[in-house]
């Protein structure tokens, strides 16, 4: 894939429904048998909102994670082959990428990337019969420990589980409650998630939007509680890029909403936890020489140096709980690089 250069006054695309914060740029790279498959949701029965049965759910979240355990230290081939089958959407767009990077940024791989050998634990079932169906797990990362919240997804009763969106807790964040395994969560109602009008589509809009850099006058996301660790670490980290590229040329960043991913409602239907993944893309437009790119740049873009413009695409994966009314709080936010290019 390769990234669209941000352009002042460049339409926003519409949303797509369906710690630590690594930043790449282009200065520095700062840095996710019993007759049945394993994974495979259970077909609906006659029980009206039933959920998926404890141990099923516990054994479907150990393989995937075990899977990406495996994948983030299996090159080539192989370790391609793992990631396919645990993760799907834009949780595996950002795996990809993090492997073709492993090699050139191995301190962020190991640091923020590579998760604990014990399982996984279950945090939530949907208690919908209807497809596609949802469930939360929560791992931690080796290197610091960081939780690591995972959203597990099927699109029907034939399709294997996987991984549709995985983010580290930031430092601090509490996570919330939920409704035991046995009664389930509920799930997200679609007029929420959808584009452009739903409520957490919108949170997710405002919030891409106010991370732009520059910004003027400064953009507020409304609805969500400001100077969260994520955004703070984005703002100040455009800035201090901005600020190296000077006597280059100058640089800008645009966020846009691309998915809510999805999620589930909270004990007692107070909040929900969404997960949504937002577009960056940075721009430096070069006025002065020749630009010389990092390693992580060149092996998404085979360029080592510009003199007019390198344009990187960047995945930005967020965790908000959302209460049922008041401000939402973002608790998860990483970043994988996944696209460059330029001239």
């Amino acid at each position: 894939m390769t990234c669209t250069p941000s352009r002042p006054g460049r339409a926003r695309r519409p949303l797509r429904t369906g710690g630590s914060v690594a930043l790449a740029t282009v200065v520095a790279v700062l840095l996710g048998a019993c007759g049945a498959l394993v994974g495979v949701g259970a077909a609906p029965t006659a029980t009206v909102g039933a959920a998926l049965e404890t141990d099923k759910a516990q054994v479907i979240a150990t393989r995937l994670v075990d899977q990406a355990r495996r994948a983030a230290a299996t090159p080539g081939a192989d370790g391609d082959a793992l990631r396919d089958t645990a993760y799907t959407g834009d949780a595996l767009v950002a795996v990809r990428a993090d492997a073709r990077l492993a090699k050139v940024t191995p301190g962020v791989t190991t640091a923020q990337r590579v998760l604990v050998d014990t399982p996984p634990v279950v945090l939530a079932v949907a208690r919908a019969l209807t497809y596609p169906r949802t469930m939360i797990a929560q791992s931690s990362l080796k290197a610091s420990g960081l939780p690591v919240l995972m959203l597990l997804t099927t699109p029907d009763v034939a399709t294997p589980y996987r991984i549709a969106a995985q983010v580290s807790m930031l430092a601090g964040a509490q996570r919330p409650a939920f409704d035991p395994l046995a009664a389930g969560s509920p799930a997200l109602a679609s007029t929420d998630t959808a584009s452009p009008a739903g409520r957490y589509a919108a949170l997710v809009d405002g919030y891409a939007a106010s991370l732009a850099y520059p910004s003027s006058p400064k953009t507020v996301a409304a609805g969500i509680i400001a100077s969260d660790a994520f955004s703070t670490a984005v703002r100040a980290n455009a800035a201090k890029q901005a600020a190296a590229l000077t006597s280059v040329g100058s640089f800008r960043q645009q966020h846009d909403a691309r998915t809510v991913t999805g999620g589930l409602g909270t004990a007692g239907g107070q909040a929900a936890l969404v997960f949504a993944v937002i577009d960056r893309n940075d721009t430096v437009l070069v006025q002065n020489g020749t630009l010389t790119l990092t390693k992580a740049f060149t092996t998404l873009s085979g360029l080592s140096s510009v003199t007019s413009e390198a344009d990187l695409s960047t995945l930005e994966v967020v965790a908000l709980v959302v209460p049922a009314s008041g401000a939402a709080t973002v608790v998860g936010g990483q970043d994988h690089l996944y696209a460059a290019q330029g001239a």
